[in-house]
């Protein structure tokens, strides 16, 4: 029996081994096999980690400092370090800077700006010695601009005071050949206006913008500030009369509903008519000319803005509008007679309407940085019959008169320099009322999101700057920040693409 127990005992123990050997044998080959790939998992889990954490610096910095000099937006060929804010004020994004980045934006066709109607939108300027287009090309090495569908002229291509990419990345101390960083800027707030001419009713409605299908966002404070011309025409002894009045004002504060709707009935409100001849006492919108709403939306210390213009298809051009840099200090508004530009690209509707609507008068409202203070600056542009090339600017300083002397056309441009606090102008413009052709229309609204308000260019939509590879290691920050009044997010995205870490600085 003892024997019997031994023996089984020693087969036992054989079995056993028989058993666990194979066992352990492929546990080795499994673990071999997968040591790589575990391998691979852990430094993936610590690349990604010390990406998050340069991201994460390096959108703290970019947010909280100013960068050098603090006001570079004005003219980024000064910029020696860059930083986003305003000086001693972290995480409020200094709106000069901001465009700096847009039209980064739209230069690199990230976003794409609507050129006029049936119009190649890219026009080089005409090569001269002298003049508005010498100033462009020969100080500024300006050749070519794009022209927005609300005629507002940016210059197009690499521009020396425009921001680079590449000397971005160098002064945050990312090298090209192991990074490359994005920057994502979006609101948080989706506000759209409509107005109902028929009810004289102005509609704004809130969701949020990250949503898909749009989340409305009810019980949000709404107010609309509003900028309406109205005009009409009279017979007086046998000559025709033309009355224009220009109405401003602010409504008193609406909640939206469970839809995220506001509605501002606008013959209850108050007008005060800030420049012409005719006398208006309610905000009639359905007998305007031309309106231009703000919306602002604000919720739980949240906000943003929602903007409206009509008519929003502007085909015959009264005025043109570009801001150029003047010094490193502050910029300039070129307000130009469309027929400056009859031997560009635009030749045809620049030849309509600049030839037929001499005469301009413009009255520039702006958003200072203290609340919204309406003030109008009226000057005319090649007043009379469009003989003379003088200008009449009060106080916009006289700068070029230009033309085509083989059309016999002559046009001025005149510039306004911008104080270097930001400004948001609303510039209507009236044309002559003698000797019109019907097709050019009696006025115009132009909106200039210079500095405080870029929310137009951002309003419910997204900017870049930079650019990302593609199935590549990332790093992410996100933050909440402050643009004037209006609330946004910004992303930083930092993508790897070399084969080792290289430190920052």
């Amino acid at each position: 029996m003892i024997n019997f127990k031994l023996n089984t005992k020693g087969q036992s123990s054989a079995i056993e081994l028989a058993i666990i050997i194979p066992v352990i044998v492929v546990a080795i080959i499994i673990f071999i096999f997968l040591v790589p790939n575990y391998s691979y998992s852990a430094g993936s889990e610590v690349n990604a980690f010390q990406l998050n954490a340069m991201a994460q610096s390096l959108l703290q910095y970019i947010v909280t400092n100013s960068g050098n000099p603090p006001n570079w937006g004005l003219n980024a060929s000064t910029l020696t370090s860059f930083g986003l804010a305003e000086p001693n004020q972290p995480n409020h994004l200094d709106p000069f800077k901001v465009l700096a980045l847009v039209y980064w934006d739209y230069q690199n066709g990230i976003n794409t700006l609507p050129g006029p109607a049936s119009n190649q939108a890219i026009c080089q300027i005409p090569q001269s010695s002298s003049g508005f287009f010498g100033y462009l090309t020969n100080t500024l090495n300006i050749t070519s601009f794009y022209i927005t569908n609300y005629y507002l002229i940016l210059p197009y291509g690499r521009v020396r005071w425009n921001i680079n990419y590449n000397y971005v990345m160098q002064l945050l101390g990312l090298k090209r050949t192991y990074y490359d960083l994005k920057l994502v800027i979006y609101p948080v707030l989706n506000v759209t206006v409509v107005n109902n001419t028929s009810a004289n009713m102005v509609i704004v409605k809130v969701t949020k913008f990250a949503s898909n299908p749009q989340q409305p966002i009810p019980n949000a404070t709404v107010q609309i500030t509003y900028t309406i011309m109205y005009y009409s025409t009279s017979s007086n002894n046998g000559k025709n009369g033309f009355g224009f009045a220009i109405c401003t004002g602010t409504s008193p504060p609406e909640v939206t509903n469970n839809n995220g709707v506001a509605i501002f009935n606008m013959s209850y409100l108050t007008c005060t008519s800030v420049f012409g001849n005719l006398s208006v006492s309610h905000p009639y919108i359905n007998n305007a000319s031309s309106i231009y709403i703000d919306a602002y939306v604000s919720i739980g210390g949240l906000g943003d803005h929602g903007y409206l213009i009509w008519p929003n298809n502007i085909t015959i051009p009264l005025l043109m509008i570009m801001v150029l840099p003047n010094g490193t200090n502050q910029n300039s508004i070129f307000f130009i007679d469309p027929s400056v530009f009859n031997t560009t690209c635009l030749k045809n509707i620049y030849n309509l309407s600049g030839k037929r609507s001499l005469g301009l008068r413009i009255s520039a409202i702006y958003k200072s940085v203290y609340g919204y203070i309406f003030q109008t600056i009226n000057f005319t542009l090649n007043p009379a019959n469009g003989n003379s090339q003088e200008s009449y600017p009060v106080p916009c300083t006289y700068y070029s008169k230009s033309g085509n002397p083989a059309s016999g056309q002559k046009g001025s441009v005149c510039y306004w320099n911008l104080p270097n606090s930001p400004m948001f102008l609303v510039i209507t413009v009236y044309r002559n009322s003698n000797g019109q052709s019907s097709t050019v229309p009696k006025t115009q609204i132009l909106v200039l999101p210079y500095g405080i308000s870029p929310q137009f260019y951002l309003s419910n939509r997204i900017v870049i700057f930079g650019k990302s590879i593609k199935n590549a290691p990332v790093g992410t920050a996100k933050t909440l920040v402050y643009i004037g009044d209006s609330t946004y997010y910004i992303i930083l995205y930092i993508y790897y693409k070399g084969n080792e870490f290289e430190p920052l600085g």
